[in-house]
Formats: C-alpha cells, sequence, structure tokens
C-alpha cells in the first residue's frame, strides 16, 4: 500500500499539460536569443543593400561660377581682350538602371569689354550675354548592354536577402532544436530527481523501521546497516542528479539570455507525447532548412557567375548630344533665342574601350565556378545524409516503441516484486539485501523508461528538424 500511495503521488505530478511552457519559451527563445536576433539583422542588412543600389542612382543637382577680370598687356596690341566675365553653369545629371546617363545643362555669360580693348569694333556693344543648353545621353552597348550588369547586379543583391533569410530561419530551426532537446533533458532530470528524492525517503523510513527491529531483538544490526548505506548512496545519487539538473538550466538559460529556473520546468509525463507525430508521420528532406539555405547560396553564386561572365565583353558606348545657344547684347533676347531657336550643334558618336587581355575576370571567374560546384556538392551530399538520417530515427523508432512498451511491463512488473519482497521482509522469510535490490531494480527501469520516452522526443524533434517544420509544429501545440 505504502508503494502504491508513492506511485499515485508521482503520477499527479504529471497530469500537467505535457507541452506545458514549451511554446512561450520557445517565443521567447525566437525574440531574445543573441543568434536568432543577429540573423534578422542580417536580413533587414541585405535589405537596405537593394535599397541602397537605387539611391547610388539619384537625381544630381550641379552648379558651377566664376567671375574673371582681365586686364592683362598682350605683345599684340590688336588681339587685346581685356574685359571681364560672369559665368555661370547650372545642371541636372542622373545615370538609369538600363545602362543609361543622362545630362542637362545651361551655361551663361556675361561679358563686358573694357574701352582699351583693341578688339572692339566701331559701334559694338561693349557688354554681350551668351546663354547655352545642352542635352547629352550616353548608353552603355558593351558589357552593361541596356543595363544587364546593373539588373544583375540588383539581382544579385536580392539573391543575397533570400539568402539572408535562409540563413535567419536555419538559425531559429536549429536554435528551437537546441532549446527542445534541452528544455527535454531537464524536464527528464527533474522527473530524476523526484524519484531519487523519493527513494531517499524510502530509505530513510527504512532504516527508522529496521532500527527499531534491531533494538527489538528482530533484525541483525547488519541489516541496519545495508539499509544505511543504500540511504546515503540515494541521497548521493539525488545530489548528483542536481548537479546535473545544474547544468541542465545552465545551458537553457544561456539560450534564453536570462536565468531559468527549476519550477518554471514540469516533469515529464509517463503516458503522454509532446510533438503529435508518430511511425506514420512522413515530410521532405528538400524543406530542411539546411539544404535551402545551401540552395539560396547556389542561387547567389549563379547570379555572381553570369555577372562576371558579362566583363568579357568591351565597353561600348553610344553617345548622344544635343547643343544650342544665342549670343546676343541683350540677356533675355539671349535667353529666349537659346532656349527655343538660335543656333545649334547635334552629334553622336560611339566609343569603344577593348581590353587586351581578361586574366583578372578570367581568375574571377574560375574561383567563383569552384565555390559554386563545391556548393552543389555539399547540398547533395547534406540532402543524402539527411535522407540516411530519417530512414535511421525511424528505425530507432520502431524498436524505441516497443522499448518503451516493455519497459512499462517491468516497471509495473518492479512495483509489484518491491510490494511483495517488503511483504517478505516484514515476515522475516527474506533478507535485507534481497527487498533493497527489488527497490533498485525498480527505480531503476522507472528511470529507464523515462529516459526513454525522452529519447523518442528528441528522435520526433529531429525528425521535424529534418523536414523543416520542427518551430511550426511546436507552435501548433495546444
Amino acid at each position: 500500500m505504502k508503494n502504491a500511495r508513492y506511485c499515485l503521488i508521482f503520477l499527479s505530478l504529471f497530469s500537467f499539460s505535457a507541452s506545458a511552457n514549451l511554446i512561450p519559451m520557445v517565443r521567447e527563445l525566437i525574440q531574445n536569443n543573441f543568434g536568432i536576433i543577429a540573423s534578422k539583422n542580417k536580413i533587414e542588412s541585405a535589405k537596405n543593400e537593394i535599397e541602397a543600389y537605387y539611391a547610388k542612382m539619384p537625381w544630381t543637382l550641379f552648379y558651377k561660377g566664376s567671375v574673371t577680370q582681365d586686364k592683362r598687356d598682350y605683345l599684340i596690341s590688336f588681339i587685346n581682350y581685356n574685359a571681364e566675365f560672369w559665368n555661370n553653369e547650372v545642371g541636372v545629371e542622373k545615370s538609369f538602371i538600363w545602362g543609361g546617363d543622362f545630362k542637362y545643362r545651361i551655361y551663361t555669360s556675361n561679358q563686358y569689354r573694357y574701352e582699351e580693348n583693341a578688339a572692339v569694333k566701331v559701334g559694338e556693344p561693349p557688354q554681350v550675354f551668351e546663354f547655352l543648353q545642352d542635352f547629352k545621353y550616353v548608353q552603355d552597348l558593351g558589357n552593361n548592354f541596356f543595363g544587364r550588369e546593373d539588373y544583375k547586379e540588383l539581382e544579385l543583391r536580392e539573391k543575397n536577402e533570400e539568402n539572408s533569410v535562409a540563413a535567419s530561419d536555419l538559425e531559429v530551426e536549429s536554435k528551437v532544436l537546441e532549446f527542445f532537446n534541452g528544455y527535454i533533458t531537464s524536464r527528464l532530470l527533474i522527473s530524476a530527481s523526484i524519484i531519487e528524492k523519493r527513494a531517499f525517503s524510502r530509505a530513510s523510513e527504512r532504516v527508522k523501521a529496521i532500527d527499531r527491529m534491531v533494538r527489538d531483538g528482530l533484525r541483525l544490526k547488519v541489516d541496519y546497516l545495508e539499509a544505511k548505506y543504500q540511504e546515503v548512496q540515494y541521497e548521493e545519487n539525488y545530489k548528483r542528479v542536481l548537479v546535473t539538473l545544474g547544468e541542465s538550466l545552465e545551458n537553457l538559460s544561456n539560450l534564453l539570455h536570462r536565468e531559468v529556473k527549476e519550477d518554471e520546468l514540469l516533469p515529464l509525463e509517463p503516458f503522454a507525447k509532446i510533438l503529435p507525430l508518430n511511425l506514420e508521420s512522413r515530410g521532405e528532406v528538400l524543406e530542411n532548412k539546411n539544404v535551402i539555405f545551401l540552395g539560396t547560396q547556389i542561387n547567389v553564386l549563379n547570379a555572381n557567375l553570369e555577372k562576371i561572365n558579362y566583363g568579357f565583353f568591351p565597353e561600348l558606348n553610344l553617345v548622344a548630344d544635343y547643343l544650342t545657344n544665342a549670343i546676343e547684347p541683350n540677356r533675355n533676347d539671349a535667353r529666349k533665342k537659346g532656349f527655343f531657336g538660335g543656333k545649334y550643334e547635334a552629334k553622336g558618336f560611339l566609343n569603344l574601350n577593348w581590353p587586351l587581355g581578361f586574366e583578372e575576370k578570367e581568375t574571377d571567374r574560375i574561383r567563383s565556378s569552384i565555390e559554386l560546384n563545391t556548393l552543389q556538392v555539399e547540398k547533395n551530399a547534406k540532402i543524402n545524409n539527411l535522407k540516411n538520417s530519417e530512414k535511421y530515427i525511424f528505425y530507432r523508432l520502431k524498436h524505441l516503441e516497443q522499448v518503451l512498451e516493455l519497459a512499462k511491463k517491468r516497471w509495473e512488473l518492479s512495483k509489484e516484486v518491491v510490494k511483495n519482497y517488503d511483504r517478505l521482509y516484514s515476515l522475516g522469510k527474506t533478507g535485507i539485501l534481497e527487498s533493497i535490490t527489488a527497490d533498485e531494480n525498480r527505480i531503476f527501469t522507472e528511470r529507464a523508461y523515462l529516459v526513454s520516452l525522452a529519447e523518442r522526443e528528441k528522435l520526433y524533434a529531429s525528425l521535424a528538424f529534418i523536414w523543416g517544420r520542427l518551430k511550426d509544429l511546436i507552435f501548433s501545440l495546444k
């Protein structure tokens, strides 16, 4: 009856939800863990790189102004150009992602020629105004043919953003797996501490009972010594479990970056599962976060290799330039004629720059090709390894489920054995060692069952991780 009472007390400790506190703690992990935060910040940095690429092609306003007074002596008097010049130039320019560059500028000049200026003809006004406007457009038709390098650079930055997202997802899934395993280990150790403490309490009661029997002459002193030895051993086992529990709680605390206390966790529930998976569950290895991450890295290298290949073409630019101007003694007349009429100059030409050799580009291409091939081999190896892991996790789970069934039966039998040995010992029909051994076997069986239970949870967590579903599976728990 006493053992049955302890069993009921033990089972009552496991009456809480199997996943109690798991969801809020995993949510806290994702919000506060430094590694996860750092990986998410890299996503923002990658997004900023995309915005920065557009930002480097703004409309730019420029201005130049100068004032010159020329009162120099000239060797030949009739080419004396002594005068005062007020020059201004203002305009806008912009580069476009399609490989074009546009520039528009307005130039004005106010010239006042001094009377001693020999170049001034009789009747010619000493002050004249010049107005000039210039439209210029350059289109790349070479290695950046209609902006293909720019578009590829933009694509490369977008691929880097996808890679950052995949890296963050992998970091989250890995940290969740690490936390879940530590969470299960801590709950297992809490259960073990309860078992060992209960065993220590039973051993202490046994020592007291045998001590009375020895004083009454019903038992030998060696029975008392054996019982006392067992009491000390159980106390030692209990303390050792607490040491290991402290280490496990430390690991959880370091993941959450705060103290995780023992009372935040519950013991493992003996006859319940946490993750809703079984031997019939199936997933897709290609959805594994590591496989996806390697795939995005390959995409980045493919885009970079395509961009490098563009560099093997020469630089070829088509230039179109249209310029109008007017020179008048009146400022307004010069402006009107320069804008809407006046004289003009239109021209178009090609600029070609063809390097005689692409050694640097060839080196970059070889290096990127090697990196790409290495990543493809790594991805294929990772997929094969994950398939192997998936197969043998199912193999282990199949036999572990059988182990749990047998351990459960053995646990029930061990309780009956202890109860019978206790009764026989009280009747003097067996020795204290047999009774103690039966109790030790029951404790060992109980702990072995819970260890197998924890192992099953970790194996199912590993399966969910292989399928890239662990975090989502935890958040789906009720």
